[in-house]
């Protein structure tokens, strides 16, 4: 009964050393809880995740699986196991161990609202991934998944569209930037792509009317007059395969500080 006490007070003090981003502490105290109560799987949850924070993913990658492995049904551990395997670049067992979480219970709608929201950023951050290797059919895919876990969340219709427009589906691109900019029409960064989605169809007088609208917005937008310029000195005419090397905003602060 004391070991039992003594475990709940270091965890409860873990807790509040976490809160307060003190990774250290929390791990100092968490890992004393789990000498004296190693089957308890929210205090090895507890420890994975200060873990991720504050000390080594590698670690915490073994905390959530003891924790997953003491009680299979703990879907917040299977969830940051899943995560902590993307953010580790293992994203064949991530995407594993998300294919195993089964589906949303109708009858616990309220107790799933902030795991929908979890799982949306999950497959949304694979999405990315994917993107950033080319793979952009599965980049889609996950970006889909995400949409359909969270079908307001913007960010995502962006990534989505813009996928959309680097495989050509034109159509699907244009939908997706009609629903992002009839809900916000200031979406800054919606209206780069959709600038770049122009480009990629040649309508070059409607990219360029695209990042002037960003202007009237935000005057001291580099990307829009960084893109403006290169329109206007012919450079996307002369070879749109450009688009697929566009410059990040380093290489064009540096571009717009020696014009």
């Amino acid at each position: 009964m004391e070991h039992n006490l003594k475990a709940v007070e270091l965890q409860k003090r873990g807790l509040s050393n976490l809160k307060r981003e003190d990774y250290e502490s929390a791990i100092d105290d968490f890992t004393l809880a789990l000498e004296l109560k190693p089957t308890y799987p929210d205090i090895n949850n507890a420890l994975g995740v200060a873990h991720f924070f504050g000390g080594s993913k590698e670690m915490a990658v073994e905390y959530f699986k003891r924790a997953c492995e003491i009680n299979p049904e703990y879907l917040e551990a299977r969830l940051h196991l899943a995560y902590t395997n993307i953010e580790l670049g293992n994203m064949g067992e991530g995407i594993s161990i998300l294919d195993e979480i089964p589906q949303q219970d109708q009858s616990r709608e309220e107790k799933w609202d902030s795991r929908k929201v979890f799982m949306s950023g999950l497959h949304a951050r694979l999405g990315q991934l994917y993107e950033k290797r080319g793979q952009l059919l599965e980049a889609q895919q996950e970006y889909k998944k995400a949409m359909k876990l969270q079908p307001g969340f913007l960010d995502t219709m962006l990534k989505l569209a813009r996928t959309y427009s680097k495989l050509e589906l034109f159509e699907e691109a244009h939908r997706e930037f009609d629903r992002i900019l009839g809900s916000n029409p200031e979406y800054h960064e919606a209206r780069i792509e959709l600038g770049m989605l122009f480009m990629r169809e040649g309508e070059y007088e409607e990219a360029r009317r695209q990042w002037e609208k960003c202007l009237s917005c935000e005057y001291h937008s580099l990307r829009a007059r960084f893109y403006i310029k290169k329109l206007l000195r012919g450079e996307f005419k002369e070879n749109r395969e450009r688009m697929e090397q566009l410059p990040d905003d380093n290489d064009i602060q540096q571009e717009s500080g020696s014009s």
